[in-house]
């Protein structure tokens, strides 16, 4: 396990893209409180699908959370690598100042 540093110019994260579309390096969202093995990550677009929201609505580019029925859906901070692979996340209250700062400088789509 390695922890990701991202205070590093330009992190890049290898297999960070939405599990639906594929879209790499843009923001992106999964389920709160949900196992690992079960996560999926979801761009803005995907999300908003998964929850019934207009998308094209959604100008904010810091949107930081979506409610999904029984789950919420957080922005996807991975916290560590195992393999070169995304192996967790931060917590949604705990992810560190830079790992946020990271996240908010992708672009929205």
């Amino acid at each position: 396990m390695t922890l990701i540093n991202y205070n590093l110019s330009g992190v890049r994260i290898p297999g960070y893209g939405c599990d639906v579309c594929g879209k790499q390096n843009v923001k992106l969202w999964r389920l709160n409180n949900v196992m690992m093995s079960d996560q999926t990550k979801l761009c803005i677009d995907d999300a908003a699908r998964r929850v019934r929201v207009d998308a094209s609505k959604i100008r904010e580019p810091n949107v930081p959370r979506f409610l999904d029925p029984g789950h919420i859906m957080v922005p996807a901070v991975p916290s560590d690598l195992q393999g070169g692979k995304i192996d967790n996340y931060w917590r949604f209250e705990a992810v560190p100042r830079a790992g946020w700062e990271w996240w908010q400088g992708l672009p929205l789509r």
